[in-house]
């Protein structure tokens, strides 16, 4: 009964991190520029970073639980769970803070320092990579299990 459980809050899990990275890379990021103007729209991107990725932590958490409890055959779906799990950390807790520190002297300034505005697109940049390569190990997990 144990393992039933854990493989339905695993597929549960899974299903809902990638539901919602698909929403906010589709729906979500896109259409927020187009109806806000460009600080409003920064700042409300800002305000849902921090829960986006904590939400992908405890989805990978109970992912990696219940692969503990069913032990899948293919040692790449621990590889592709764990990775997915490292990347929203680092994002978490790296990427994002630098971005929200970096924010105010770029977003919406008429001159913004140019060190600053470059280091922005950079850590941007690397968010998306990031966000992306967790997006399709995820699929491919999902294929997986």
């Amino acid at each position: 009964m144990l393992a039933l459980v854990a493989r339905y809050i695993t597929k549960l899990a899974l299903a809902f991190w990638i539901g919602e990275m698909l929403f906010f890379v589709i729906i979500f990021a896109p259409r927020v520029f187009r109806v806000l103007p460009r600080l409003q729209a920064a700042e409300l991107q800002a305000a849902i970073f921090p829960p986006y990725y904590m939400s992908g932590l405890i989805c990978g958490v109970l992912i990696l639980l219940g692969m503990i409890v069913n032990r899948p055959e293919r040692p790449w779906a621990w590889g592709l769970a764990v990775f997915a799990t490292l990347v929203f950390a680092y994002s978490r807790f790296s990427i994002t803070p630098e971005l929200l520190q970096l924010q105010p002297q770029v977003v919406g300034i008429e001159n913004p320092d140019p060190a600053a505005a470059e280091r922005f697109k950079e850590i941007h940049r690397l968010s998306v990579q990031v966000n992306g390569a967790a997006l399709m190990g995820l699929l491919v997990l999902l294929a997986l299990l």
